[in-house]
């Protein structure tokens, strides 16, 4: 009689309630926008945008690890989208005046001291809509990524090149 060899099953993998799993999306989505806002501010640092690059792969990988209960599912990409793209990027045409001051606040704290970097952008002429549509883009395409466990370290990278040389 032969003997029948068992499939391997990973071990289930660890489950959040979901209003855990929104906690940790949105204490992670600072870090995420200001690394974005980074590479797209500093995109000839080379040294700089790999490391960037790293740290916003892992932290999408970390997000991807952490499924709701009770069915081990992820959220869905609007929810990804929402708790991400958040305060203070979401400058849409029904935001406020004081919304726009508070993203010009943002990338100038983003920005720093970096007298390079406000050489290249008068207040007046940021490209605030820019940035804020190229943002838009990649998380899009990633909320969807993440809502199917599809991300990788790898495609993460490749996104974010594409939104650094999109135009």
């Amino acid at each position: 009689m032969e003997k029948k060899i068992k499939r391997y099953v990973p071990l289930f993998e660890m489950a959040f309630p979901k209003k855990e799993v929104i906690e940790f999306v949105k204490g992670i989505q600072h870090t995420i926008n200001t690394h974005l806002f980074k590479l797209l501010l500093f995109s000839n640092e080379k040294e700089l945008l790999k490391k960037w690059k790293k740290e916003i792969a892992q932290r999408l990988v970390e997000i991807q690890e952490h499924k709701c209960k009770p069915n081990n599912m992820y959220l869905t990409p609007e929810q990804y989208f929402q708790y991400l793209y958040s305060w203070p990027l979401d400058v849409s045409e029904e935001k406020s005046k004081g919304d726009e001051d508070n993203f010009r606040l943002y990338v100038n704290s983003v920005i720093g001291d970096n007298k390079k970097i406000k050489s290249l952008y008068d207040d007046d002429d940021f490209p605030f809509t820019e940035f804020n549509n190229k943002i838009v883009n990649f998380y899009k395409r990633i909320s969807s990524l993440l809502s199917r466990g599809k991300i990788t370290k790898d495609v993460v990278k490749l996104y974010i090149d594409e939104l650094i040389l999109e135009k």
